[in-house]
């Protein structure tokens, strides 16, 4: 019993050496490659209510809900921004059906 305690000891010890010594991976090359850039200047947040036939439809107070939950939130990351000196201005926009068309050009 002592000696396979003794071998898996050693073995988590090499374990743990071998995983201290791998380099560490510089993410932002990747998000700077695709298509999440950096949250800042002018962004818009588009959203859209899809209607199934496996869900219930969208009634109008999930629609103001929704649009109001996302609207604080996005006052909220620019408040975040503005304490950490980026600027950020979200505008959100939605698409219920071509009867609710909000885009505007």
């Amino acid at each position: 019993m002592r000696n396979v305690i003794t071998k898996l000891s050693l073995f988590l010890i090499l374990v743990t050496a071998s995983s201290a010594s791998t380099p560490s991976f510089d993410f932002a090359m990747g998000r700077f490659n695709n298509v999440c850039k950096d949250l800042k200047n002018d962004v818009l947040l588009y959203f859209v209510f899809i209607d199934t036939r496996s869900t219930s439809p969208w009634t109008e107070f999930d629609i103001l809900t929704t649009i109001d939950s996302i609207q604080v939130a996005a006052r909220w990351l620019e408040n975040q921004a503005t304490k950490q000196n980026i600027p950020l201005n979200i505008k959100t926009d939605y698409y219920i059906g071509d009867e609710f068309t909000t885009i505007e050009k």
